[in-house]
């Protein structure tokens, strides 16, 4: 153990010889290489917290809280306007045709932006609305149900070549069911055309994805990202204070560890 402490005295830049003191006559070149690389990785971080500013971080941690308040809002804002849309949907589908472009997103197709889709047919349903049976753009069929359609797009010009797809036989016609499309199916996917995203039809929604783009800028720009490495520093400043003072003994202390290990590894 002396020897141990001595070697935390001289540092990384102790040599070889030094090191195989420390471990005893079985110690190899990797443990010796572990061992420095400790020392050297303990005042790398001294360095970092000599220049370590409060100020800074509190400033940067202020600066994170708004940043998850603004996101919370954007993912709010969101959801209003994909249900604002699919408020009037419900109704619309009832007359809809086949090789309809539909925007897919729901509790059966679980996607984080919605999925442009094409109707290609309506079954019956238990209830007053009927299943329909999609081709989704990334070339997969889909079974859903009204609820999973949060918008109708009219506007774009039916894809009738879809009136020749066979539905697969192995498709469960029961929502949330998918299977793989295949190279039927792959051009018509391709041809179905990308609706406008929930930003363009919804400008508090833009607005607000501005806001959050913005502070990420300045939140991945800001001083405080040089210690980014000392995660327990800048995940809570009330910590620093400790590892200041715990990194003074954690030389010393790791080395014993890595000591009494190394003993016990090499034997």
């Amino acid at each position: 153990e002396p020897a141990a402490n001595s070697y935390a005295r001289a540092g990384p830049r102790a040599d070889r010889a030094q090191l195989r003191t420390v471990l005893g006559d079985a110690a190899s070149d990797s443990a010796a290489a572990a061992i420095a690389d400790l020392a050297t990785s303990i005042e790398h971080h001294q360095a970092q917290l000599a220049a370590f500013d409060p100020v800074i971080l509190e400033d940067y941690e202020k600066l994170r809280g708004r940043l998850k308040e603004e996101r919370r809002l954007l993912k709010i804002l969101r959801q209003q306007a994909e249900e604002a849309l699919s408020s009037g949907v419900m109704m619309s589908l009832s007359f809809a045709l086949t090789g309809t472009v539909l925007s897919l997103k729901g509790k059966h197709v679980k996607v984080s932006t919605p999925l442009p889709a094409v109707l290609v047919s309506k079954i019956p349903g238990p209830g007053q609305f009927p299943y329909l049976v999609c081709l989704g753009q990334d070339n997969r069929w889909y079974v859903v149900t009204v609820a999973d359609v949060i918008d109708l797009h009219d506007h774009f010009e039916r894809l009738e070549a879809v009136e020749a797809l066979s539905i697969p036989a192995d498709l469960p016609l029961k929502p949330g069911q998918n299977r793989s499309g295949d190279e039927a199916t792959a051009p018509l996917a391709q041809q179905i055309p990308q609706p406008p995203t929930i930003e363009e039809l919804a400008p508090e929604v833009l607005a607000q994805r501005s806001q959050v783009e913005a502070l990420e800028a300045l939140a991945n720009q800001h001083p405080a990202q040089q210690w980014k490495t000392l995660g327990h520093c800048s995940s809570d400043r009330s910590k620093c204070g400790a590892y200041r003072q715990n990194s003074a003994i954690a030389r010393p202390r790791s080395l014993r560890s890595l000591t009494a290990t190394g003993k016990s590894f090499l034997t």
